[in-house]
């Protein structure tokens, strides 16, 4: 009986020192993401991730977030008479000068542009990230700096992915943001970790990525069941612009379908590009797409509407 038994019980020790890093790493992975800087690889950047090369005048920011996080940004000023604000939040593990090209292209269309890195990303502060239970206030808390130093009064909100969750949410909450554009994103935390748990460690372990995500939130101080961009969006009156990739296989079509139709709004549009996936979409989409972004921006990004609730609600 103990040879039958022998190499059995080899194989379930060996599963189990095996398994034990991923049960530890896990949570880490998911509110721990690793930080790109420009430091480490500027030639992957637009612009080799420097802000003089846009040729714009600029400020460089440091402002202070929810619980006082300090967030770190620039200011890109439009050399044309300013048509508002436009504020961009980059994807899980980006930071701001991923946005430098689309900074610079919404200069040139008359808007003032701000890019930050989202806490616990770049070089801002902040150990863990927590999808928008926390961000979508250091957005409010960044608007509210933006009000008080530079005046600005018609702000729109352009987010990607991580960035794109993080908008909705504040949008909901914040009528000061009077337009969006999402890119990418997820409808609700807890299906997207399993989503990534399945495609990244490749076997489906029933509630490993369900564990994995208790124990982030518990550490990280937040509830992932609030973080639902797809509840959001029935509180989004504002108007939006939402663009996916049919060959995203980061975070289904069908999530950013999902959200657009649960939006409140009169004045939404949904515009999935084709062959796109979820790191590509701007440059699959060409000149098409940014035609789409830049008429939405031309129609609904110059139209100041305030709504039928308070910010800070």
């Amino acid at each position: 009986m103990r040879k039958r038994f022998k190499y059995p019980l080899v194989f379930v020790v060996i599963a189990i020192i095996l398994a034990t890093p991923v049960w530890c790493f896990l949570p880490q992975l998911i509110i721990a993401p690793y930080r790109n800087t420009v430091s480490t690889h500027p030639q992957d950047f637009p612009f080799y991730g420097n802000p003089e090369n846009l040729g714009l005048k600029y400020d460089s920011l440091a402002v202070k977030g929810y619980k006082n996080i300090r967030l770190n940004g620039y200011f890109f000023y439009t050399p044309f008479k300013s048509k508002g604000t436009i504020i961009f939040s980059h994807g899980i593990g980006g930071c701001k000068e991923h946005f430098l090209h689309e900074a610079k292209k919404v200069c040139q269309l008359g808007f003032n542009a701000v890019v930050y890195d989202i806490r616990a990303h770049g070089t801002s502060e902040g150990e863990y990230g927590t999808y928008g239970y926390f961000e979508k206030h250091d957005l409010r808390f960044l608007i509210d700096y933006l009000t008080e130093n530079y005046g600005c009064e018609n702000i729109g909100a352009w987010g990607v992915s991580y960035g794109g969750a993080i908008t909705m949410q504040a949008m909901a909450i914040d009528d000061r943001i009077h337009f969006g554009l999402i890119q990418s994103t997820f409808s609700d935390l807890r299906t997207i970790v399993n989503d990534y748990h399945d495609r990244v460690i490749r076997l489906h372990i029933p509630g490993l990525a369900d564990s994995a995500l208790d124990r982030a939130a518990k550490t990280a101080h937040f509830n992932p069941e609030s973080v639902l961009p797809k509840e959001a969006a029935k509180k989004i009156s504002q108007p939006i612009f939402m663009s996916h990739g049919t060959k995203d296989q980061h975070i289904a079509i069908s999530y950013g379908k999902e959200n657009f139709d649960a939006l409140a709004s009169k004045h939404k549009f949904w515009h999935p590009v084709a062959g796109a996936e979820h790191n590509n979409l701007p440059q699959v989409g060409g000149e098409e797409y940014w035609a789409a972004c830049k008429d939405f921006l031309n129609t609904y990004g110059t139209q100041i509407e305030i709504n039928n609730f308070n910010h800070y609600e």
